[in-house]
C-alpha cells in the first residue's frame, strides 16, 4: 500500500492510501516455483509407484495404473489404462498426471479460498510438500481466520465444491464419482489408513488390500460430508515444521489478509444499519453514516463507533440544501466507508508507532478483530483487559480450528513494544485524513473526548441492543451540545433530481414485493447491498450501442423487521434475495416464487459463501448456505474448466474467458481499493461547487460507476 505524503502538515503522521500495484512475484519466480513444486509431485508419484511395483514383482503394467488410480483419486481412466502396457507410454502418462494434478491442486486451494492467486496458491503448496490439505491449514493461518469453521455446514459445503472444481480442473473423467470416493474415504478414514498401509514392499497381499480400498472408496453412492473434519484434523500432524522449511508464503501479498479485514468491516456497518432506527436512518442516517461513520474511534465496539460518528456528523454538519429520504443505502458508498475506515485503522496504528508499516498493521488489526481498543494496548488499557478477558472466555473452538490464528504474542515483535510515537488526537487527524473525511479535525477532536462527553449514557452505544429514535436525538445532543434542537429546524425541499432514484426505486418495488411473498410477516427496514450483474453479461440482439450486454438477475441484501412483537424482539434481520433485473418481472405475482430468505452475516475472520459473480464484481453479499443461487456452484465449475457460464458458443480457441481466478482478483480490487467520489455522491452535494470538488478530488485516483448506471 501507497504512503501518501503531502497531506497533512505534521511530519509525525503516517497516512496510508491505496496502490496501483500487485505485489505478486515475477514470471521467473513463479516458473521457478511450479518446477519446484512439480518435482515435489513427481517425489510423491514415485514413492507411490515404487510401493506398488515393489509389492509384488509380477504386476502388470495395467496393475499398475490401476494402482496408482486407485492412490491418486481416480485420474486414469480405463482408456489410459489399456496405453500403460509400455514403460515409454507410462512414464508419458505419469508426468502429464503429474502436470493436471498440480492444476487440480491449485484449483482446489483457490476455489476455496476467495482472492487466492494461483501463484499464491502454488507457494502454499510448496511449502505444504504438494499436501493440500496441510496447504488450506496455513492459508487459514496466515489469513488470521481465528473462527473459521463458525459455521460447519459451510466449511463442508465449500470443501466439496473445491473438491469437484479440483477434479475437474484435472481432467478427471468423473469427477462426481471421485468426490464420492474422498467422502466414503473421509467417513471409513482409520480403515483407509490401515489398507494402505499393508501396501508396501515384499507384500504379497498388497492388490488385495488395493482391492479392498477399491470396495472402501466407492464412489458411486452418495455419501455424507459430515466426516470432512477428521482429514482436516490428520493435516495438522503433516505440516512441515517451520525450521525445517523454507515457507515462501510468507511473502504473499497484503491482498488476502486487507479482503478479510474489510469482511470483518463490512459485518460491523451490517449490524450499525439494523442498531439505527429506521426511520431516522432513512430520512437523514444514511447519508451521515455514508460521508462519515467510520468504525474507528474509542469505543469498545467497532459498531458503536460507527453508530457516534454518524450520529455527530448529522447534528454538527446537518444537510442543508434538501432532503433525501431513501429505503436504500448505495451498494458503492457503503463499501467505500468501510475501505476508508480500513486505512483510517491503518494509519492510526502507523502514527502511533513509527515501526509498524501497512502490512503488520492489517495483520494486527485483523487479530483485533478490526478494533482499535485491542489492537493499541495504551489507547485504554483497562477497556483493553476486560475486552481480551472476554474474548479468551468466548474462545471460538471447533474441529476446523487452526494453531495460531489468533495470537497476540507477536505484538513486541510488531512494534507495540514501546510507547507510542504520538498522541491520540494526532493519530485520530491521520485516521480521518486518510479515511477522506470532510472536517478530519472536528472529527480527531470527538473521538478524543467522546467519551467525557457522553458521560453514563455510553451504555446506550455499547449495550448492543436497537436504538430508539429518542435514544439518537439523546446522542445527539451529548456528542454535539452546541447543534440546534431538531424541533428548530426549517424542514428542508425534497432532493429535486428525480431520475437519479430511478434504479433505486425499481429494486425496493422488487424487494417489498419478494418479501411480501415469501415473508409476509416481516417490513423492510433498509436495502443495504446490490449486485445487478448476475447471471451474465449476455450479448442481446438490438441491444443500445451504449450496453450490448445484459445480466439477467441481482443479489440483494436486505434488513427487514417483523410487523408484530414486543420492541426488543423486533430487531431487524437481514436477508438474500435473487431477483430478476426484467422490468416486466413481479416479483412473484406471476406464480414463480424469486428466491428470498434470512441469512447470518458470518463473524470476523470466518469463512463466508462464495457466489462467481459478486465475487468478481467485489460486492460483500451474505449468501445462504446449502441453498441453491445463480454464482455457487455451477458457474465455478464452468469456469474451471475452461468454459463461459452463458455463451453456449464460446470457442477458446477464438475467445477469452471473461470469468477466470486472477480477474476475480484484479477487477474486484475496483471496489475493494475503491476510497475517491462516486457518482451517487451528488444526492449528497450541499451545492454544485460541493460536487465539482468530489469530483475533482476523485480525478487524483479512480472514479468508479455507481449502482445507478450499470447495465442499463
Amino acid at each position: 500500500m501507497a504512503l501518501v505524503c503531502g497531506t497533512s502538515n505534521d511530519m509525525d503522521h503516517r497516512i496510508y492510501g491505496p496502490s496501483n500495484g500487485f505485489q505478486y512475484p515475477t514470471r521467473g519466480e513463479q516458473a521457478e516455483s511450479k518446477s519446484r513444486l512439480l518435482a515435489k509431485i513427481h517425489a510423491v508419484y514415485c514413492k507411490a509407484l515404487e510401493r506398488l511395483t515393489a509389492a509384488n514383482a509380477r504386476a502388470r503394467p495395467h496393475h499398475v495404473a490401476a494402482a496408482a488410480r486407485v492412490l491418486h483419486g481416480g485420474a486414469l481412466s480405463s482408456r489410459v489404462q489399456s496405453r500403460a502396457a509400455s514403460s515409454s507410454a507410462a512414464a508419458e502418462l505419469v508426468e502429464d498426471l503429474e502436470r493436471r494434478s498440480l492444476t487440480g491442486l491449485v484449483t482446489f486451494l483457490t476455489r476455496l479460498f476467495p482472492y487466492l492467486a494461483d501463484c499464491e496458491a502454488a507457494s502454499y503448496l510448496l511449502a505444504a510438500d504438494a499436501d493440500a490439505l496441510v496447504a488450506a491449514r496455513i492459508v487459514v493461518r496466515d489469513r488470521r481466520m481465528a473462527r473459521f469453521g463458525s459455521s460447519d455446514l459451510a466449511v463442508r459445503e465449500a470443501l466439496e465444491m473445491a473438491l469437484k472444481c479440483a477434479a475437474m480442473a484435472a481432467g478427471h473423467p468423473d469427477p462426481h464419482r471421485l468426490v464420492g470416493a474422498w467422502l466414503a474415504v473421509s467417513g471409513r478414514l482409520d480403515a483407509a489408513v490401515a489398507l494402505l498401509a499393508k501396501v508396501r514392499r515384499r507384500c504379497p497381499a498388497s492388490f488385495s488390500n488395493l482391492g479392498k480400498l477399491l470396495l472402501l472408496a466407492d464412489g458411486r453412492r452418495r455419501y455424507s460430508n459430515s466426516n470432512l473434519w477428521r482429514p482436516w484434523q490428520l493435516a495438522a500432524s503433516r505440516r512441515p515444521h517451520p525450521r525445517l522449511r523454507v515457507q515462501p508464503h510468507q511473502s504473499i501479498s497484503t491482498t488476502p489478509l486487507k479482503r478479510v479485514l474489510l469482511d470483518a468491516i463490512h459485518g460491523y456497518y451490517l449490524s450499525a444499519l439494523a442498531r439505527l432506527p429506521g426511520g431516522e436512518l432513512r430520512r437523514r442516517l444514511h447519508r451521515s453514516l455514508l460521508v462519515a461513520g467510520h468504525c474507528y474511534g474509542p469505543l469498545a465496539d467497532p459498531v458503536a463507533n460507527v453508530v457516534a460518528n454518524a450520529v455527530w456528523y448529522d447534528a454538527a454538519f446537518p444537510p442543508r440544501a434538501h432532503e433525501l429520504e431513501l429505503d436504500m443505502v448505495s451498494t458503492l458508498s457503503l463499501h467505500r466507508i468501510g475501505t476508508r475506515s480500513m486505512y483510517g485503522l491503518v494509519s492510526f496504528l502507523c502514527t502511533r508507532y513509527h515501526r509498524l508499516d501497512f502490512r503488520h498493521a492489517v495483520r494486527l488489526l485483523v487479530e483485533s478483530d478490526a478494533n482499535l481498543l485491542l489492537a493499541d494496548p495504551n489507547l485504554d488499557a483497562m477497556t483493553a483487559a476486560v475486552l481480551r478477558k472476554e474474548k479468551r472466555r468466548r474462545r471460538f473452538h471447533s474441529p476446523w480450528s487452526v494453531a495460531g490464528t489468533s495470537s497476540s504474542s507477536s505484538r513486541n515483535a510488531l512494534g507495540l513494544g514501546v510507547p507510542p510515537a504520538t498522541g491520540v488526537e494526532d493519530a485520530f487527524k491521520a485516521a480521518a485524513i486518510a479515511a477522506k473525511h470532510p472536517h478530519p479535525e472536528a472529527q480527531a477532536k470527538l473521538l478524543a473526548s467522546c467519551k467525557k462527553l457522553l458521560g453514563p449514557s455510553l451504555s446506550l452505544l455499547q449495550s448492543g441492543g436497537q436504538l430508539t429514535s429518542a435514544d439518537v436525538r439523546r446522542l445527539a445532543r451529548l456528542l454535539c451540545p452546541e447543534s440546534p434542537p431538531s424541533s428548530d429546524e426549517q424542514p428542508l425541499p425534497a432532493f429535486p433530481l428525480k431520475e437519479y432514484l430511478r434504479v433505486h426505486t425499481r429494486i425496493v418495488d422488487k424487494v417489498v414485493k419478494a418479501l411480501h411473498a415469501c415473508a409476509p410477516t416481516y417490513e423492510l427496514h433498509v436495502v443495504c447491498g446490490v449486485n445487478e450483474n448476475v447471471s451474465g453479461p449476455v450479448y442481446c440482439l438490438g441491444g443500445s450501442s451504449f450496453a450490448p450486454h445484459k445480466c439477467y438477475r441481482c443479489h440483494v441484501n436486505f434488513l427487514a423487521t417483523p410487523k408484530e412483537g414486543a420492541a426488543a424482539d423486533r430487531a431487524p434481520v437481514l436477508f438474500f434475495a435473487e431477483l430478476s433485473n426484467d422490468d416486466d418481472d413481479d416479483g412473484g405475482a406471476s406464480g414463480t416464487l424469486p428466491l428470498c430468505c434470512p441469512v447470518s452475516a458470518p463473524p470476523p475472520c470466518a469463512e463466508r459463501v462464495r457466489c462467481l459473480f459478486c465475487d468478481y464484481v467485489g460486492i460483500r453479499i451474505v449468501h445462504p448456505i446449502e441453498t441453491t443461487f445463480h454464482g455457487r456452484q455451477m458457474e465455478f465449475e464452468k469456469m474451471v474448466r475452461g468454459e463461459d457460464p452463458f455463451d453456449e458458443d464460446f470457442n477458446p480457441a477464438l475467445m477469452q474467458l471473461y470469468y477466470t481466478n486472477t480477474d476475480i482478483i484484479r477487477h474486484s480490487r475496483l471496489i475493494a481499493d475503491g476510497i475517491y467520489s462516486l457518482k451517487e455522491d451528488c444526492l449528497y452535494a450541499e451545492s454544485r461547487d460541493d460536487d465539482d470538488e468530489e469530483e475533482e478530488e476523485g480525478d487524483q485516483g479512480v472514479v468508479y460507476g455507481s449502482d445507478y448506471d450499470v447495465y442499463e
